[in-house]
């Protein structure tokens, strides 16, 4: 546990039980799904579940105020770092997340319910989900499923080779070449570059050879494939197939998410 001069954003302590400071803080540790412990000089004391927490700012405060709280976390340390170059991690359900340092504190998010987090980079972070739909969807109807849930959620793009091979391991269908669509459309139709809708994934390295296969064409080259679908493709490590935008026949699902930051 790492122990901070601070409060927890949005959170009155007046409503928390009386504990001493050390059992709110050994309550929380020895708990497996605690994940900060707050306190105030009068023993108030509220825990915090990371199943049930979306969100959590710690904000500092100076030692005069009487407040403190208490992270779980795991460091990674080669050496002993400078205060202001802590990097904490939460490590639940096989699942690793990062407080993420602000101006004054620090930050956790996660992922609503079972949605699953993919970090793309320091400032950008992604949840996805897939949903089985019927055979036979097309894409303006899997576009329609993602934006009716509501929070943003939108058709999502996929910005590496390791987030189509989740969707792939997920989606509820057998035979090769069906799956579930994914956002991204390629620009101009008889280009070899395909762009991105969803308004947070960049960059094309999902769409390598080595993960994705993109002729241009169905099978008889008679129609033009532009849209992409995430699919099991014959034996092959590649998990992204281009489809015809018009194409239902094959697409038993859709892949939705959101930017959590």
């Amino acid at each position: 546990m790492m122990l901070v001069f601070g409060k927890v954003e949005n959170v009155d302590l007046a409503d928390g039980p009386v504990k001493s400071e050390k059992n709110c803080i050994d309550g929380c540790f020895s708990e497996t799904d605690c994940v900060v412990a707050y306190m105030n000089s009068n023993g108030n004391c509220i825990s915090f579940n990371y199943n049930y927490e979306k969100k959590l700012s710690v904000t500092e405060t100076t030692k005069s105020e009487g407040l403190k709280v208490a992270i779980k976390t795991s460091f990674s340390l080669t050496e002993c770092p400078f205060y202001d170059q802590l990097e904490m991690n939460v490590n639940e359900n096989d699942e690793s997340i990062s407080w993420r340092r602000t101006s004054n504190g620090w930050t956790f998010m996660r992922c609503i319910d079972n949605w699953t987090m993919f970090t793309r980079s320091k400032t950008s972070v992604v949840c996805m989900q897939t949903f089985p739909i019927a055979k036979g969807v097309t894409k303006n109807e899997s576009i329609q499923f993602c934006e009716e849930m509501g929070m943003g959620f939108k058709l999502t793009g996929v910005a590496s080779a390791d987030e189509t091979q989740w969707i792939v391991g997920r989606i509820q269908v057998v035979e090769n070449w069906q799956g579930y669509w994914i956002d991204g459309e390629r620009i101009p139709v008889d280009g070899n570059h395909f762009e991105w809708t969803d308004g947070y994934t960049k960059g094309n390295s999902a769409l390598s050879s080595s993960n994705a296969a993109l002729s241009g064409w169905d099978y008889y080259k008679t129609v033009r494939e532009n849209c992409l679908s995430a699919a099991r493709i014959d034996e092959s490590s590649q998990t992204i197939n281009d489809v015809s935008c018009d194409d239902a026949e094959n697409q038993f699902g859709t892949v939705c998410g959101y930017q959590l930051i």
